[in-house]
């Protein structure tokens, strides 16, 4: 499993004991990350313009879809998760934000 960037948004989902895949995430999305079968598409992006999410959902079925990346053999479930803050500067994880 792969490497952790410095920023908060990086650090985030690590701190909630997931694994963060190697490689570059799709168009739109921070990182990739594993936890209990679980693989999440994590993105800063936070909005509810339709277009918006599609385009996000699409990114992410293109990378499902490429045999070279690395997916856990043992997927069970896949979600999109926000990585947010208020303003206060204190960063949040929201799980199945789309």
């Amino acid at each position: 499993m792969g490497n952790v960037c410095d920023d908060p948004i990086g650090r985030l989902p690590e701190e909630d004991g997931r694994e963060i895949l190697d490689g570059m995430p799709p168009d739109g999305w921070c990182a990739i990350t594993y936890k209990d079968g679980c693989l999440a598409f994590v993105t800063a992006i936070d909005t509810d313009v339709p277009e918006v999410r599609e385009r996000l959902r699409r990114s992410m079925d293109r990378w499902l879809s490429d045999p070279d990346n690395p997916v856990p053999l043992d997927v069970l479930r896949i979600r999109a998760d926000l990585v947010y803050t208020y303003g206060d500067g204190v960063w949040r994880l929201r799980e199945n934000a789309y």
